[in-house]
């Protein structure tokens, strides 16, 4: 008579490796979980630093680019809030890359920076009478941003940071040294408040 001693597992040791797992999968879950917690955290943190650096890159980028509108009037106009000029940049259409002149315009108010880019002839249009132009806006949400205008003293005796320009109508064909820009933007995470960027945007025509 043959003897079967093929063995089972018991009830203890079911429950015991149901155990073992449910500690194993609430201790990976956990893992991940703290994971995705702290990348949120440091996305958070460096949210504001990216943001800053698109903007000010972008005013940069079009401030080195500006021309003079006129012999006697450059079309820079700038005031603690807002800011237009005239620029030149780099646009794609169809895949083909094609230069323009623009008529930027920045002005900020209540937490939001709106960019107003007119191009071609509508720059022009704009110069006149900007309700009838046609622009491509895009918007920022910022808690602040202040433009300042260097000015020369004259014969290397240093410049003044100067609240508008131009200051007078001597100065409607010059333009500044450089454009300093203050930018506030809010954390997002870890309570700091706002977080100022300083950027200042040297001119070659003012030279």
């Amino acid at each position: 008579m043959r003897t079967d001693k093929r063995s089972a597992f018991t009830l203890i040791e079911l429950l015991l490796a149901a155990s073992i797992s449910a500690i194993i999968l609430v201790g990976i879950y956990s893992a991940f979980q703290s994971g995705v917690m702290s990348y949120r955290k440091i996305e958070g943190v460096f949210a504001p630093y990216q943001s800053a650096r698109n903007i000010l890159n972008r005013m940069g980028l079009e401030l080195r680019n500006t021309f003079a509108y006129a012999l006697d009037d450059t079309g820079f106009q700038g005031q603690e809030k807002n800011m237009v000029f005239f620029t030149v940049l780099d646009a794609y259409e169809l895949g083909a890359e094609i230069r323009d002149f623009y008529r930027i315009k920045y002005a900020a108010d209540n937490g939001v920076l709106e960019r107003s880019a007119f191009a071609g002839t509508e720059a022009i249009v704009a110069m006149k009478k900007e309700a009838d132009a046609l622009s491509r806006k895009s918007t920022y949400q910022v808690k602040g941003i202040s433009f300042q205008y260097a000015c020369a003293r004259g014969a290397d005796k240093g410049y003044d940071w100067l609240p508008a320009w131009p200051k007078d109508d001597s100065q409607k064909n010059m333009f500044p040294l450089a454009v300093k820009i203050t930018l506030s933007l809010g954390a997002e995470s870890g309570g700091q408040g706002a977080i100022e960027f300083t950027k200042i945007v040297g001119l070659p025509l003012s030279q």
